[in-house]
């Protein structure tokens, strides 16, 4: 058996003997002088530490008398420190069913029982227990946990009702009730729960405010509006009417009036930012239903100035106006927010990557340069930033760094095989650019290696191998898994499509060029360039100079693809 912690089952010792002292009654039926004294000899050997022989003297104790609750309930504890659960649970219940007085022994049986799903017999238990103590609240409690845990929700809303009425708390009850009835989509239930809590309380604001949003939910606009509206009548300074008057506006797409209540609510010193940034939530998301007119989203600037103003100094306010500026593609407004962001927060690693990302839109190649430099200060040692970091410096042309970077990125990381092939691959598309080719073809091996299913490495490595008249049967062999695992990405059948007119199969690479053209969406001209070199091989030199003409209009300058159409004739780059 494999040991037991000592400390664990100590512990469990010192609660056991307290509980037994003060609730146990013991029995004699089944317990002969053998089982006592191996029991006693047992506790002796748990408390010197030796645990593998106190175990096997409870284990044959139980073989004389399966019924004995003492023996059970401490023969449970081992088993549940050893990971046997269901043999933990098996002789918990017998203790608690050999003395199904003894609290201690009870409540432990239900809880092993629900751990391993035994919902019912957790229940069976909890409810022989109320028979005992029918007044115990958190007995109720428990009971209604294992309802829910078995799916019995009217039962659970029972025990519920139960707690109120032996607590007078009518609140909790009421929303323990709510959180299941809402789980069920019960509303109009919901909304019996609200109206008997509001109607107990009238002068409780808060409640009217729930029952406002309570009629929402069940489209009776009408009488939420004149909740509303006895709320004002009660106290119309109190933070709670903005905010039932935004979620009427909200539920009614009352747009303006959602736009005043919410300044209204913002200005409340007594609401909580968490809410009043759920509230804007709601509002953006109206306007996210929308078109996104400019007039809808000054109405969100806004409302995030007048938040920003108020609470300056809060970083999730800038996090969420960053996610809504970038909605609207407002690069240097990003900026700004994300600047101060970091400001507040400067270990912020998703606000970081962020700003990149921003300065990476806005071409700006220096300052995307110092921020990736800045950010790896605080990130330097985190592998995976740094393969990301890498691959930024890669995109600010930044070649140098870059390999610096996804060098170290690699040597650290060792577990990773998919995120550590990315890492190789993209060391070899700098290498390739280098025009370092047989490092590139290295770390592409690597990259396979470590993912056969790379399909970035595959397609790019198996390109350049026929671009440098390499090995076009392994290029092909390559190139065929990313056709199978994408047949419909333009790169990989336009890579295809190349290895063939490589090897000569021009009728191949027309299939797959023109599968290329067909599925990229956007004008590629490099595609349009071989589609052409392909028609020029298989004698179509008029067609062959169209598709050249196209490629010189989407883009590609180049000075052979310029002599292709002044000659009429394809040459092969060198």
């Amino acid at each position: 058996m494999s040991r037991v912690t000592s400390i664990a089952v100590v512990v469990l010792s010192i609660i056991f003997t307290s509980a037994v002292s003060a609730k146990q009654k013991k029995t004699d039926t089944a317990g002969s002088e053998k089982v006592e004294y191996l029991y006693m000899e047992a506790l002796k050997l748990d408390n010197k530490g030796e645990l593998d022989a106190a175990f096997d003297l409870l284990r044959r104790a139980t073989a004389i008398d399966s019924t004995n609750a003492e023996v059970n309930y401490w023969l449970s504890m081992y088993y549940y420190h050893l990971g046997e659960e269901k043999e933990a649970a098996r002789c918990a219940v017998a203790a608690a069913d050999a003395n199904s007085d003894n609290y201690w022994y009870n409540i432990g049986a239900a809880n092993m029982l629900l751990n391993i799903g035994d919902n019912k017999n957790a229940i069976r238990i909890y409810n022989r227990m109320l028979y005992n103590d029918p007044y115990d609240e958190s007995l109720h409690q428990y009971l209604a946990e294992a309802y829910l845990a078995d799916e019995d929700y009217d039962s659970a809303l029972a025990c519920y009702d139960n707690i109120e009425r032996l607590t007078g708390d009518m609140y909790y009850a009421t929303m323990m009730k709510i959180n299941i009835l809402d789980r069920l989509e019960r509303k109009g239930d919901i909304l019996k729960e609200l109206k008997r809590l509001s109607e107990a309380n009238p002068d409780n604001i808060e409640y009217k405010t729930m029952l406002s949003s309570g009629y929402l939910e069940v489209d009776s606009i009408e009488q939420s509006r004149a909740v509303i509206r006895e709320i004002e009548a009660m106290n119309p300074e109190n933070c709670l009417l903005p905010m039932a008057k935004a979620e009427y506006y909200r539920v009614t797409k009352a747009e303006d009036s959602l736009q005043v209540a919410l300044f209204d609510a913002f200005s409340c010193p007594d609401l909580e930012l968490n809410t009043k940034l759920a509230m804007l939530k709601n509002f953006i998301y109206i306007l996210l239903q929308k078109d996104k007119d400019v007039s809808s989203f000054q109405k969100a600037d806004q409302l995030f100035s007048s938040l920003i103003e108020a609470y300056p100094r809060s970083s999730d306010i800038r996090d969420f106006y960053t996610e809504v500026l970038l909605m609207q593609e407002k690069y240097p407004e990003a900026e700004e927010q994300i600047r101060v962001s970091l400001d507040l927060q400067p270990d912020n690693q998703e606000m970081w990557k962020k700003l990149i990302g921003v300065l990476f839109n806005q071409n700006k190649s220096d300052a995307m340069n110092n921020a990736i430099d800045e950010s790896l200060e605080y990130f330097g040692e985190d592998s995976l930033y740094l393969s990301l970091a890498g691959s930024y410096y890669f995109y600010a042309e930044q070649d140098g760094k870059a390999l610096t970077t996804l060098h170290k990125a690699a040597s650290k990381m060792q577990q990773n095989t998919e995120v550590l092939s990315g890492i190789y691959a993209q060391i070899g598309d700098i290498y390739y650019k280098q025009n370092n080719v047989d490092s590139a073809f290295c770390y592409y091996e690597k990259a396979i290696e470590y993912n056969p299913k790379n399909l970035g490495a595959l397609n790019n490595y198996s390109y350049y191998i026929a671009i440098s008249g390499g090995d076009l049967k392994k290029a092909e062999k390559m190139s065929a898994i990313t056709i199978a695992e994408e047949p419909a990405n333009a790169t990989y059948l336009d890579t295809y499509g190349w290895i063939f007119f490589k090897r000569g199969n021009y009728t191949l690479a027309e299939l797959y060029t023109k599968m290329a053209l067909d599925n990229s969406g956007d004008v590629v001209p490099e595609i349009l360039d071989h589609y052409g070199d392909i028609l020029y091989k298989q004698g179509k030199t008029v067609e062959a100079v169209r598709y050249w003409k196209q490629a010189e209009e989407a883009g590609l300058d180049s000075e052979i693809l310029k002599k292709k159409i002044e000659t009429q004739q394809y040459i092969e780059e060198q």
